[in-house]
């Protein structure tokens, strides 16, 4: 879609830093729209990425961005990890499994490995 924009063309985004992934992908693509006179503009952040003030807090809010996800990921890979050391049974339940048991874990402390060995099952 990008390579299909020529200059005049408007590149409307919901906000900046949800459409790039990362600061040096925002500013390649900006620095390649604007030279072919592509016009690239946010609708939810007032910015004019071809002023200097403009790119600054665009390159700004693309970082803060790409901070977000990164640390999003870190903290929901580190839940998951201290999920899986209490013993707790990760995913979707299968087919015939009883959704009040596997409550019964998660309101309660108990972990599979505590209520098996209680249960002598």
């Amino acid at each position: 879609m990008l390579l299909s924009l020529k200059s005049g063309d408007e590149f409307v985004v919901i906000a900046y830093d949800r459409t790039f992934r990362s600061v040096i992908e925002g500013l390649h693509t900006v620095d390649e729209l604007t030279a072919r006179g592509v016009i690239l503009k946010s609708l939810t952040q007032k910015l004019d990425v071809t002023t200097p003030d403009g790119r600054l807090f665009f390159t700004l809010t693309i970082a803060i961005g790409e901070w977000e996800v990164n640390n999003l990921s870190a903290r929901t890979v580190s839940g998951l990890k201290a999920a899986i050391q209490r013993g707790e049974k990760l995913g979707r339940p299968r087919n015939g499994e009883d959704l009040r048991q596997r409550k019964k874990y998660r309101d309660t402390e108990l972990t599979v490995q505590k209520e098996t060995i209680r249960t002598n099952a």
